[in-house]
């Protein structure tokens, strides 16, 4: 499941929580899971995973995630 940048700093961060720029820089490094789709950003709730961060980011650039 995915989640627009907006509704999850909203859902996730109290307060003002950090800009969506940061969110889309930490999907970028693969510090976090999300996808552009459409020219929008989209963050996963819920994340697959082969439990190996390395392969986890490689399959997210080759957008197998």
């Amino acid at each position: 499941m995915k989640q627009k940048i907006s509704e999850y700093i909203r859902d996730n961060y109290a307060g003002k929580g950090p800009d969506p720029r940061t969110i889309v820089a930490r999907i970028k490094s693969g510090a976090l899971a999300g996808e552009l789709e459409g020219g929008l950003w989209y963050v996963y709730l819920s994340s697959p995973s082969t439990g190996n961060e390395r392969a986890d980011k490689i399959l997210r650039e080759l957008g197998c995630f």
